[in-house]
């Protein structure tokens, strides 16, 4: 009887694409495989003992869009979307979210749209020298003031800058440093 190890190198040699999921069906002495490539959903019956293939079918699925799973995550951890991103090799989406100082990643099954998993971290809010350095990439000048204010249930920085004559004020999230209008 082979592994589910080498049963899984055996279907890699074969096929491409990701290995979705593995069952051993024990009265047939059979693996059952599915495997995901792109849209296509592959079922691949194998042989236990040989690892040789004895059927398969395809159909096509319904792969979650960046903004279906942007969307699922939005659903459970209202906040501000940092970054979403998709890893075909594993089907999965990892959204991240910023809510109340805390960082929340959500990965989700992109084919059954289920959140698999939800890691949450405290962030420190940017220093003020950190904020200065970004207002005088945004602009040149003397740095005057810099306040931490919280503004509709977001922790900013607003910071004062002068150019000659001029007086300029930018805010900036204090956790991400993306400027605020």
């Amino acid at each position: 009887l082979m592994s589910e190890q080498k049963i899984k190198e055996a279907i890699v040699k074969q096929y491409s694409g990701y290995v979705y999921s593995l069952e051993f069906k024990e009265s047939a002495s059979q693996y059952v495989a599915v495997i995901l490539k792109n849209s296509t959903q592959y079922t691949v019956t194998l042989d236990a003992f040989t690892g040789k293939v004895v059927n398969t079918s395809h159909q096509e699925v319904k792969v979650l869009t960046r903004q279906d799973a942007k969307d699922l995550a939005l659903a459970t951890y209202a906040g501000k979307v940092k970054m979403v991103e998709y890893d075909q090799n594993a089907a999965i989406f990892t959204v991240k979210i910023i809510k109340d100082n805390t960082e929340y990643t959500v990965t989700i099954d992109a084919v059954s749209g289920e959140i698999t998993h939800v890691k949450q971290d405290k962030l420190q809010p940017l220093t003020e020298n950190d904020v200065k350095v970004l207002a005088l990439k945004h602009q040149e000048g003397k740095v005057e003031h810099i306040e931490l204010i919280t503004e509709n249930s977001i922790t900013v920085y607003v910071v004062t800058l002068v150019s000659g004559s001029k007086q300029q004020t930018l805010k900036f999230d204090a956790y991400t440093g993306q400027e605020c209008s």
